[in-house]
């Protein structure tokens, strides 16, 4: 999940990224459209969404690795 802000009332929220089906510049707002249809318009640019995306996603990563030698080490 990534947080963004509503572009018409300034309130941050979240939306599971893996659900992102499209991300669309129209009129200068970023609109995301998710799997199920809805769409949000946030105020966050591009680089933004797209950092945020990245960062939790190497989190992930990271944290599957280290749990992963982890186990190994307890079987040794």
């Amino acid at each position: 999940m990534i947080k963004v802000t509503s572009a018409s009332n300034k309130t941050d929220f979240y939306l599971n990224h893996k659900k992102f089906e499209s991300i669309k510049i129209i009129d200068k707002n970023i609109h995301i459209t998710l799997d199920n249809g809805n769409t949000y318009i946030v105020s966050n640019t591009i680089d933004e969404i797209q950092s945020r995306i990245i960062n939790i996603e190497s989190a992930t990563i990271h944290t599957a690795i280290v749990n992963k030698n982890d186990e190994e080490e307890v079987v040794k």
